[in-house]
């Protein structure tokens, strides 16, 4: 219910520092501002030399905080509380995820668990949607955006996250 509210997901997505943990992540990752990376093929260029990604100067701390504020004042709310995001036992990198919660709790003040589970059970919660945020890695099947992007088509059976946007 809290994240089908667009102001919630930008707040988050804005009050992430991502230069604050790129030295954390794996050698073959990197910081994200978008959905499609920039390994990614288009017309033989990069997909983001064609179209590029979120204006990195859009992230600033202070426009976050407001938006969290408003959709709290607008809800009634206090806080948000209880929210776990679920990563599977087999996921290698755990720590960029305790940096962007404790980001998330020094720019908000939201407090957000983590809870890694067997792969079986992590499985069977993101099918049947029993998660509040989920780290869950999004690949396509050949080198082209559409690739990745038909994981978000609605009537896609790639798109078990139950994504619509008409």
């Amino acid at each position: 219910e809290v994240f089908s509210n667009l102001s919630v997901r930008q707040a988050l997505s804005l009050s992430i520092n991502r230069n604050e943990y790129k030295d954390k992540l794996s050698d073959s990752a990197r910081p994200a501002y978008a959905i499609v990376p920039s390994g990614v093929k288009m017309l033989n260029k990069s997909y983001r030399e064609l179209v590029s990604e979120l204006d990195k100067s859009l992230l600033e701390e202070t426009s976050a905080k407001e938006i969290w504020n408003q959709y709290l004042i607008s809800n009634n709310k206090r806080s948000i509380d209880g929210i776990k995001i679920i990563v599977p036992q087999s996921y290698n990198n755990p720590e960029w995820i305790k940096n962007i919660t404790q980001q998330w709790q020094d720019n908000l003040e939201f407090f957000c668990g983590i809870e890694v589970l067997p792969d079986k059970e992590y499985n069977t919660k993101i099918q049947s949607g029993d998660y509040d945020i989920a780290i869950y890695q999004i690949s396509g099947s050949y080198n082209n955006p559409a690739s990745i992007l038909s994981n978000f088509k609605s009537n896609s059976s790639n798109n078990i996250f139950g994504y619509s946007n008409p």
